[in-house]
């Protein structure tokens, strides 16, 4: 039998393991001369989304639950060779879903403390993220 906390941990490590960001350091969008701080973020978020991923999946480890299945969604092969400047509205817009994700994974983990402050993290960075991505697509005049 199953731990109760099983599925929404389980889509908690998918949305932090194939976000929009991680997906962007292997298809790496095209970027202009002098980007270097949106280049800097991009890799910052993606670093942050690897390190909840992995803290994700100890805690599924610890509660024997079966490992997650996932993959990056088809919606982002369309993205590749695109601008970062363009890519950066679509990081908000990303973000702002994922946020909303894991507001119901987090729900979804009443029961479970030690799931649900790690949800809470998550859900702390995520907002987090977001605004450093709105301000600098404001900045870049996305």
């Amino acid at each position: 039998m199953s731990h109760p906390s099983c599925a929404a941990l389980a889509r908690l490590y998918n949305i932090a393991s194939y976000s929009l960001p991680i997906y962007l350091q292997t298809a790496a969008p095209w970027t202009p001369a002098g980007e270097s701080e949106a280049i800097e973020t991009l890799a910052q978020l993606a670093g942050d989304q690897r390190r909840l991923s992995r803290r994700v999946f100890e805690r599924l480890t610890s509660l024997e639950c079966a490992p997650p299945q996932g993959d990056f969604p088809s919606r982002f092969t369309w993205l590749n060779d695109l601008s970062l400047q363009y890519l950066l509205r679509r990081l908000v817009e990303e973000q702002a879903g994922d946020i909303a994700k894991i507001e119901r994974c987090a729900a979804q983990l009443t029961a479970d403390l030690p799931s649900r402050v790690l949800a809470e993290e998550a859900l702390g960075a995520a907002r987090g993220h977001l605004e450093r991505l709105q301000e600098l697509s404001r900045t870049r005049g996305g």
